[in-house]
């Protein structure tokens, strides 16, 4: 599996770039807003996310930062019925403002999704929908707020033991009070995973 390219842009297409790495050249989907930076000759890292279809073969995703592929693997393994192309759509409008995006969507401001990033009414309901939950580690309707190393921890001890079979609703809990707590303001990932898990056997 490919999780990164490092290679030199040989051209610049409407919605991909063909970038060359080790003698091989790579044809690699790109949002709008990555495209506009990337220009031919240049050298560019990617991280990549990939696909695979009967009919076209394996596909690759390629994204100029972690945060812009955590959003387009958000939609696509979150929202219902959103494949990689799709998921590629939505970051495209999404990408106007990332942080923008994420409080909307979280408060489920749908005035906000559709005047401003463009998605009908029914697309902004199946979003928020479906990303509140995941989203409100960093904001929420009743204001709690974690810094964005926080909110990006709160996010990957979610998603970890969500994985294990947890409900969202039963690990939210106990992990804002972890997060919440002094004695682990700087723990690392690890360590929150441990206690949060700790602290749902115990149904605390």
């Amino acid at each position: 599996m490919i999780a990164h390219i490092r290679g030199k842009i040989l051209k610049v297409n409407a919605t991909s770039v063909i970038a060359e790495a080790y003698g091989v050249g790579y044809e690699i989907n790109c949002c709008e807003s990555s495209l506009l930076k990337l220009k031919k000759g240049e050298e560019f890292s990617f991280h990549i996310s990939s696909s695979f279809s009967m009919y076209e073969g394996q596909s690759l995703y390629g994204f100029l930062s972690e945060e812009e592929k955590d959003l387009f693997e958000l939609f696509r393994s979150c929202v219902p019925q959103t494949g990689a192309k799709k998921a590629l759509e939505y970051l495209n409008k999404a990408m106007r403002s990332p942080e923008n995006f994420k409080k909307a969507a979280a408060e489920k401001d749908l005035k906000t999704l559709t005047s401003i990033f463009g998605f009908t009414k029914k697309t902004a309901e199946k979003l928020t929908d479906a990303l509140k939950d995941k989203i409100s580690a960093q904001y929420s309707t009743k204001g709690d707020y974690y810094s964005s190393d926080a909110a990006e921890k709160y996010e990957k001890v979610l998603n970890a033991l969500v994985s294990l079979g947890y409900k969202i609703s039963e690990c939210k809990e106990p992990l804002k009070e972890i997060l919440s707590d002094e004695n682990f303001s700087k723990a690392d990932f690890e360590k929150i995973f441990k206690e949060t898990l700790k602290r749902l056997s115990k149904g605390l």
